[in-house]
């Protein structure tokens, strides 16, 4: 029973860290995804290209840099309606696949909860089936 409280515990603490966590967006671009510097001189070329860039970002399930590209776009445009709409999109993306790690996670706790519970009684029972084994025996048995 101590192993399941403790995991029961475990898994509690660990889905509110998860749950409590805010999706933390850095608006400052990665050096390697940075527009060229003609690009720069042209708003909408940046706008354009790191829209697309997020575009791209989600259709590969990079949920994180999908949400960096679209905060560059709204950084210039805080109105691009499709940059909302895609930072929207890849935020929930971004929560779901935390939810189902978080769940795999669950999944895993309570499968090995499950397997030493099962090894616990396992032990017990074959501990008492000894113990009638001794019980019916005589002392002259046992030897």
């Amino acid at each position: 029973m101590r192993v399941i409280s403790l995991a029961t515990i475990f898994v509690a603490l660990l889905s509110t860290i998860c749950l409590s966590q805010e999706v933390k967006v850095h608006t400052e671009p990665d050096v390697g995804s940075q527009p060229t510097s003609d690009d720069r001189l042209n708003p909408s070329l940046e706008i354009e290209e790191y829209y697309l860039l997020g575009e791209e970002q989600m259709r590969e399930k990079k949920w994180g840099e999908a949400m960096a590209s679209f905060n560059r776009v709204l950084a210039i445009d805080p109105k691009h309606a499709k940059a909302i709409q895609g930072l929207e999109k890849a935020s929930a993306g971004f929560r779901k696949e935390g939810m189902l790690t978080l769940l795999k996670i669950i999944g895993a706790l309570v499968l090995i909860m499950a397997i030493m519970y099962l090894g616990l009684s396992y032990k017990s029972l074959l501990s008492k089936v000894k113990l009638r084994k001794e019980k019916t025996q005589g002392p002259e048995e046992k030897n």
